[in-house]
């Protein structure tokens, strides 16, 4: 999930730099993977990690992103 929405952002700001449809695809498919229901429990806060030693939702910044 993390990596996935650092990626998004990185193909959006591509996409700004270089218009035309080379990163729309990614972004589509980046943007439609962190939409699934799955990744939000509950329709709350994402789930971006799974540890037994540690929180689901990856702290703050796991949100942030």
């Amino acid at each position: 999930m993390r990596t996935t929405a650092h990626w998004l952002i990185t193909l959006l700001d591509a996409r700004e730099r270089s218009p035309g449809a080379a990163f729309d695809d990614a972004i589509t498919r980046a943007t439609d993977h962190l939409l699934r229901p799955g990744h939000r429990p509950g329709g709350a806060s994402f789930l971006c990690r799974r540890s037994a030693t540690k929180d689901q939702c990856n702290g703050i910044i796991g949100q942030a992103w």
